[in-house]
């Protein structure tokens, strides 16, 4: 199940290299990216509630990726915002540090205790496409088990979005998973992709 899903995060990664970067800044917040790095994550979770057009994006990378560690709680909230954020840390061979989506990363370090303001967010339709898409894969991929539950949560997310595109990409997602449920429990990931 697990490489079903990271197949799944991979392919909506890829696709959000189509769609408008996130975190473009204008005018530039006094906090340097060098005082970000002794901060406490209290003080990290501050900068990144700032106004985020003022934030400098590689301070924005650095403030997210500095919370991974921490599993904050606190930051849930913050985190669900930055989920379109892309990550600009790259490694040698060219393939983003600890994954495209920091926020998602810090989210899924968190565990189940995000669980809730995950699968709000895949549901919130004041969220960009962006962000609705990688709660979704996010709550795919690492914090849950059920992979019927997922299914059946998806497919309901998809009927209810009122956005067209979420909508087909919840579905997409949802057949995906369906399409790789091991054979003991294919039954109920095809009902649950049904609606049965």
């Amino acid at each position: 199940m697990k490489s079903i899903t990271r197949l799944i995060f991979a392919t909506f990664t890829i696709l959000a290299t189509f769609l408008p970067a996130a975190g473009t800044a204008r005018a530039q917040s006094t906090t340097t990216c060098a005082d970000l790095q002794n901060a406490t994550p209290q003080k990290t979770l501050a900068y990144l509630q700032q106004d985020r057009s003022t934030l400098n994006p590689q301070c924005i990378d650095t403030a997210l990726r500095k919370l991974i560690p921490y599993r904050y709680m606190p930051a849930i909230p913050t985190l669900i915002q930055y989920l379109d954020f892309k990550t600009l840390s790259l490694a040698r061979n060219g393939q983003p540090l600890g994954g495209a989506y920091p926020a998602a990363t810090a989210l899924g370090q968190i565990g189940e205790l995000a669980i809730p303001d995950v699968k709000a967010a895949v549901k919130n339709e004041s969220l960009n496409r962006s962000q609705r898409r990688n709660a979704a894969a996010l709550y795919a991929e690492g914090l849950s088990q059920d992979t019927p539950g997922i299914i059946k949560f998806l497919m309901q997310a998809s009927k209810e979005s009122k956005d067209a595109q979420v909508a087909f990409d919840l579905i997409d997602m949802a057949t995906t998973i369906a399409n790789y449920c091991p054979p003991n429990i294919q039954k109920q990931c095809s009902d649950a992709l049904h609606g049965n």
